[in-house]
């Protein structure tokens, strides 16, 4: 199922290109996938299958029946790592569309390396402990914010991401 198909119609565009900033290239490529498929949710849609991810049906008879918000459900595996899970779910305000997305992955298998993002444009912050890592980030309009850790006693890896936009 397509996300917002037609809901974000160029308004969310804002989120593509400078806006949202390109990953630095040493990032860690599991945190990169998180990001790329989580950018293309919050402008309204599907993560590519041609990226890996698989789309499956969310069983929210509501996430098709409605124009003003849906919801989509994918996955990816990735053979050194394990299993991604992405939840999207895409909402139209008077004026504003909301894009909400997070990818998470139950005891990864190896530790997915914290990211620099300050030197792509993304303010924020990032704590870390040995493996263990978490981070805060905006990108610099305040239309994109992007939460991730990594956890080893959580035994979990998890990036969120929030697109908002405001309609023409």
């Amino acid at each position: 199922m397509r996300i917002g198909e037609a809901l974000f119609a160029g308004s969310m565009a804002v989120l593509a290109g400078p806006v949202a900033p390109e990953l630095p290239d040493d990032v860690d490529p599991v945190f990169d996938a998180a990001y790329e498929a989580c950018l293309d949710a919050v402008a309204g849609d599907v993560p590519a299958e041609a990226a890996g991810w698989i789309t499956h049906d969310t069983g929210n008879s509501d996430a098709q029946a409605w124009s003003n918000w849906t919801q989509s459900f994918a996955t990816r595996d990735i053979e050194s790592v394990g299993g991604l899970n992405l939840s999207a779910i895409f909402e139209k305000y008077p004026g504003y569309e909301l894009g909400i997305c997070s990818v998470t992955i139950d005891s990864p298998k190896r530790a997915i390396a914290a990211p620099s993002l300050l030197a792509s444009g993304f303010k924020g912050t990032l704590e870390v402990t040995g493996a263990d890592w978490s981070g805060l980030w905006r990108n610099a309009a305040g239309t994109v914010f992007v939460n991730a850790l990594m956890s080893s006693t959580g035994g979990r890896f998890e990036l969120s991401m929030t697109g908002v936009g405001k309609l023409q």
